[in-house]
């Protein structure tokens, strides 16, 4: 279903406990099998397979499982990547409530101001750029930073 959706050239890699899941293999498609609430097991993953460009977390759905493969996985997403997540139903959802932690912080940074007005972002803003960037040029410049 996935390679039809995405295209021809779509190379899939699935996350499965069950060692069963591995008759989905085939020419384009890979299953691992592992916990996706151990660090261990993504370690390895990532070892195995160095660029992801999309990710859909429809696994277990505990809190533990989906913050452990976020965690580990998004940092290892090609940038402009894209991290999904299914199945975040409920008022008091925990996963949902730990996203909104980093929500928060989204447009979040700290400016410098010296030859140059720039913030440095947050992992979540444009890893792995050190800095944002606008350096002071012209015979204007906003009075208002300085």
């Amino acid at each position: 279903m996935w390679r039809h959706y995405f295209g021809e050239r779509a190379f899939i890699y699935g996350v499965d406990i069950n060692e069963s899941c591995r008759v989905y293999e085939n020419d384009y498609t890979r299953i691992d099998i592992g916990d996706q609430a151990s660090r261990a097991f993504w370690a390895t993953f990532r070892q195995k397979h160095p660029r992801i460009d999309i990710i859909i977390d429809d696994g277990g759905h505990e809190f533990d499982q989906q913050r452990v493969t976020f965690e580990e996985m998004f940092p290892h997403l090609q940038p402009g990547g894209i991290y999904l997540c299914e199945d975040l139903a409920g008022v008091n959802n925990p996963f949902v409530a730990y996203l909104q932690g980093f929500a928060a912080y989204l447009n979040t940074f700290n400016w410098n101001v010296a030859e140059e007005v720039s913030a440095t972002p947050t992992p979540l803003q444009a890893p792995p750029l050190e800095k944002f960037s606008a350096p002071r040029r012209g015979t204007q410049w906003q009075p208002f930073l300085r």
